[in-house]
């Protein structure tokens, strides 16, 4: 989670410094997104070989390609179980912020 913090806020201070291309832009919303996914309901993220260090080796199509994957398996089955609270499942959503962003809501509820 202290790399994609760290990566957010290198994210926010280049776009303030409007440093990172569109493009680059959504590249990094594609990263974060997939390792909100994989840190909130791990049942829900890519498999192993599709982790953030894989992710990082991509160019921007092969990421947008693989994100997409993660949302698809997220919209097919909403429902994840969480690593901190396997009591629990977690509820995915994207709610879209800004011109090019999209945030990962995950709302907690009891196993039906």
């Amino acid at each position: 989670m202290k790399t994609c913090v760290l990566a957010v806020a290198i994210f926010a201070a280049a776009t303030q410094a409007n440093a990172f291309s569109q493009e680059e832009d959504q590249f990094l919303d594609h990263l974060g997104e997939a390792y909100l996914i994989s840190d909130i309901c791990p049942s829900l993220s890519l498999p192993e070989a599709k982790s953030l260090s894989y992710l990082l080796s991509l160019n921007f199509i092969e990421a947008e390609t693989a994100v997409d994957e993660m949302k698809k398996r997220a919209a097919e089955d909403h429902w994840g179980i969480r690593k901190d609270r396997p009591d629990q499942v977690c509820l995915l959503g994207w709610t879209r912020y800004g011109n090019t962003g999209t945030q990962l809501k995950g709302l907690l509820r009891a196993k039906p």
